[in-house]
């Protein structure tokens, strides 16, 4: 049950209380708010992001929140998981985690296993370049407290203080990022251990609408598709016209925008 239209916002969940449910739910809420208030018009999209291989670009695979992306989630370089938002030309993930195959997944410390549904959802580590799988036990401050978040927000840097320490805690980074791991170039020319970037610049983003036409696309033409997408699946946030027109512009400002069907997603996610 959700009611999207009181202050403050609301929804309930009844029965089996699964994470990817929760997440979905508490998405669109955030959704429907970073689109009204304050007419900050900013766009919350289903999808995954995977950084490119020399870590300058950042492909995001779009969907319609159905596509199973556990594929995808292996990858070392795996940005975020569920759902993007972008607004004031940056892209930043909604969530510090991913859900998981429990077949093929070991649990580690702080995993949520639901034996129910065969998922593991783990929180993502303060590094990359190791696969989710296997990935760090190092994690973002948001494990361990929200007060500093509802305060000044996560993601985006500050100048409110020049002490290190507070900067690094208010800015989305770990008070002590794991040590251990010094950078070092691989074979292929990328760090394989360097700190989780928080946000990406929408103009070095690549958008990969999937389920739409093969190829290079208009961004008005991806802009129908997904909101297409989000209407058949109930997570339509907001006013299909409103919200088609500032997904239009959003994607008119990114680096590209191509179509996949489906099965071409890890595929097209390889390329770039």
């Amino acid at each position: 049950v959700m009611d999207p239209y009181a202050i403050p916002m609301k929804v309930a969940i009844a029965g089996q209380l699964e994470c990817e449910t929760i997440l979905k739910n508490t998405a669109y809420l955030c959704a429907r708010w970073g689109f009204y208030a304050d007419g900050r018009k900013l766009v919350t999209l289903n999808g995954d992001g995977v950084l490119s291989k020399d870590a300058k670009e950042l492909p995001v695979g779009v969907t319609d929140g159905t596509v199973n992306l556990d594929a995808i989630r292996a990858n070392p370089l795996l940005f975020s998981a569920h759902h993007v938002r972008i607004g004031d030309g940056i892209v930043s993930r909604c969530w510090d985690s991913a859900s998981l195959d429990a077949k093929t997944t070991t649990p580690q410390d702080r995993d949520i296993v639901e034996t129910s549904t065969g998922r593991i959802h783990r929180p993502f580590a303060a590094r990359m370049g190791g696969s989710l799988k296997n990935s760090s036990k190092a994690l973002g401050h948001r494990m361990f407290g929200r007060r500093k978040v509802t305060e000044f927000g996560y993601k985006s840097q500050h100048n409110y203080t020049t002490d290190a320490a507070e900067a690094a805690a208010l800015g989305g980074h770990l008070f002590n990022p794991c040590a251990a791991v010094q950078k070092s170039k691989s074979s292929t020319g990328v760090f394989e251990s360097f700190a989780r970037p928080s946000s990406f610049n929408l103009s070095a983003t690549n958008f990969i609408v999937v389920g739409s036409a093969a190829g290079s696309i208009a961004a008005d033409a991806a802009a129908k598709a997904v909101i297409s997408g989000m209407s058949q699946n109930g997570w339509l946030y907001a006013e299909e016209d409103k919200l088609q027109e500032e997904l239009a512009a959003t994607f008119s400002k990114a680096k590209s925008v191509i179509g996949v069907p489906v099965s071409g997603l890890a595929q097209a996610l390889a390329k770039l």
